[in-house]
């Protein structure tokens, strides 16, 4: 009977999973097959946990009632391929399930993405999570001597209590960067979805709603002495632009506090209402790092405002503002003006007058129809990414 040529056979095993190769036992047909799969595994150095082929596996070990071949299966490929990962994409729950039944698996790690998950998710757990965990998770999960270059952290906002509390996202990211190097980067996203928004809080209603809030959050990572490489702050429940005016619900804005600018690369795809003032305020001794900033199809309702928060003590490089796609095609359509109202400033050339007398130094764009599309469950780090920060990296470059 014919066979297939080794070169064949290995096209075909790139194509199909780790997990799926390793659970039908295929190394087990032959000492030379065996080699093959393993030099395949060697060279699969990105693993995402999240990934449509390694859903259903992951999800059936947070079950309580999960096999013994599924445990054993974990520990198979703990050991055949985790060894060769410097790029990871997981979640928090799955981190600890690889945690409690591997030790030292990752010990080629150099990017770390980490969705902070949901409260729910943790609760599922045979054990319980809570902050004193962390160092444990961390230092079993990487080998003693594995140092991240690049970590980024995906921070859920609701106004629910399903969502990781901040002290449980603060001690995550103490643990990871006593992990890195002395040039790790750091890229935060926030997914608000909370009822308020991001506007503007007295320091007693931040004490109250710390974990519905992302400055506080900010506040905390900077406290670690974690400096922030880029930012995305992201409204998941942004109406359409083309509805600020005359909608009937009370509309969500974004509050620019200053440490938001506390990063070199800043991405807003939220409608931006107040700006932190700074009136009679000396300027600082210390200039931020901040030297892009996207706009993803987003009103600024106070142009100059927001001009002149930028302005002061940063030398901003690149503004990018992205207008909606059909945005042109609406305006020359409209025959009442309704799109010369203020609110729609931030789409056209003229709402930005003013950048060359306040940003001098800084290269202005405002592009139609070209628009950055959502953030994907990926790391930024990887070439082949199409989230907004790696775009936006694209675009400093």
């Amino acid at each position: 009977m014919a066979t297939l040529p080794p070169e064949i056979i290995e096209k075909i095993l790139e194509q199909i999973s780790s997990i799926e190769i390793l659970s039908e036992k295929w190394d087990l047909v032959s000492r030379t097959f065996r080699r093959l799969i393993q030099r395949i595994l060697s060279k699969r150095t990105i693993f995402d946990t999240t990934q449509k082929e390694n859903t259903l596996f992951f999800n059936d070990l947070h079950s309580p009632g999960s096999s013994h071949e599924s445990w054993a299966l974990l520990r198979n490929l703990s050991q055949r391929q985790f060894i060769y990962v410097t790029h990871l994409q997981t979640d928090i729950a799955t981190l600890r399930k690889i945690q409690s039944h591997s030790h030292e698996c990752f010990q080629s790690l150099q990017s770390i993405s980490v969705d902070t998950g949901r409260a729910n998710e943790w609760a599922n757990q045979s054990t319980t999570c809570s902050c004193y965990s962390f160092d444990e998770l961390v230092n079993q999960c990487l080998f003693s001597s594995t140092r991240l270059v690049h970590i980024q952290l995906h921070i859920r906002l609701t106004s629910s209590r399903d969502c990781s509390s901040l002290c449980e996202v603060r001690e995550l990211a103490r643990c990871l960067n006593e992990k890195t190097t002395d040039y790790a980067s750091w890229e935060v996203q926030f997914h608000d979805s909370t009822l308020e928004g991001q506007k503007w809080m007295s320091p007693v209603e931040l004490c109250r709603a710390g974990d519905r809030s992302a400055v506080v959050y900010l506040r905390a990572l900077d406290q670690l002495g974690i400096r922030i490489t880029s930012l995305a702050l992201i409204d998941d429940c942004k109406p359409s632009p083309y509805m600020l005016e005359g909608q009937k619900c009370k509309h969500r804005s974004l509050y620019m506090w200053n440490e938001f600018k506390k990063c070199q690369q800043l991405y807003i795809d939220y409608d931006i209402g107040l700006v932190a003032t700074s009136f009679g305020a000396p300027p600082p001794l210390i200039k931020d790092s901040l030297s892009t900033v996207h706009l993803e199809q987003s009103h600024v309702l106070y142009i100059q405002e927001f001009l002149h928060y930028l302005s002061i003590g940063s030398d901003l490089d690149h503004l990018r503002v992205v207008a909606p796609i059909s945005f042109p095609r609406r305006v020359s359509l409209c025959t009442r003006g309704c799109f010369r109202a203020p609110d729609y400033a931030s789409f056209r050339p003229d709402g930005w007058a003013q950048v060359s007398q306040l940003l001098p130094q800084t290269e202005f764009i405002l592009q139609n129809g070209v628009s950055v599309p959502a953030p994907p469950s990926c790391l930024l780090s990887i070439p082949t990414s199409s989230s907004p920060l790696s775009s936006l990296m694209l675009f400093s470059n």
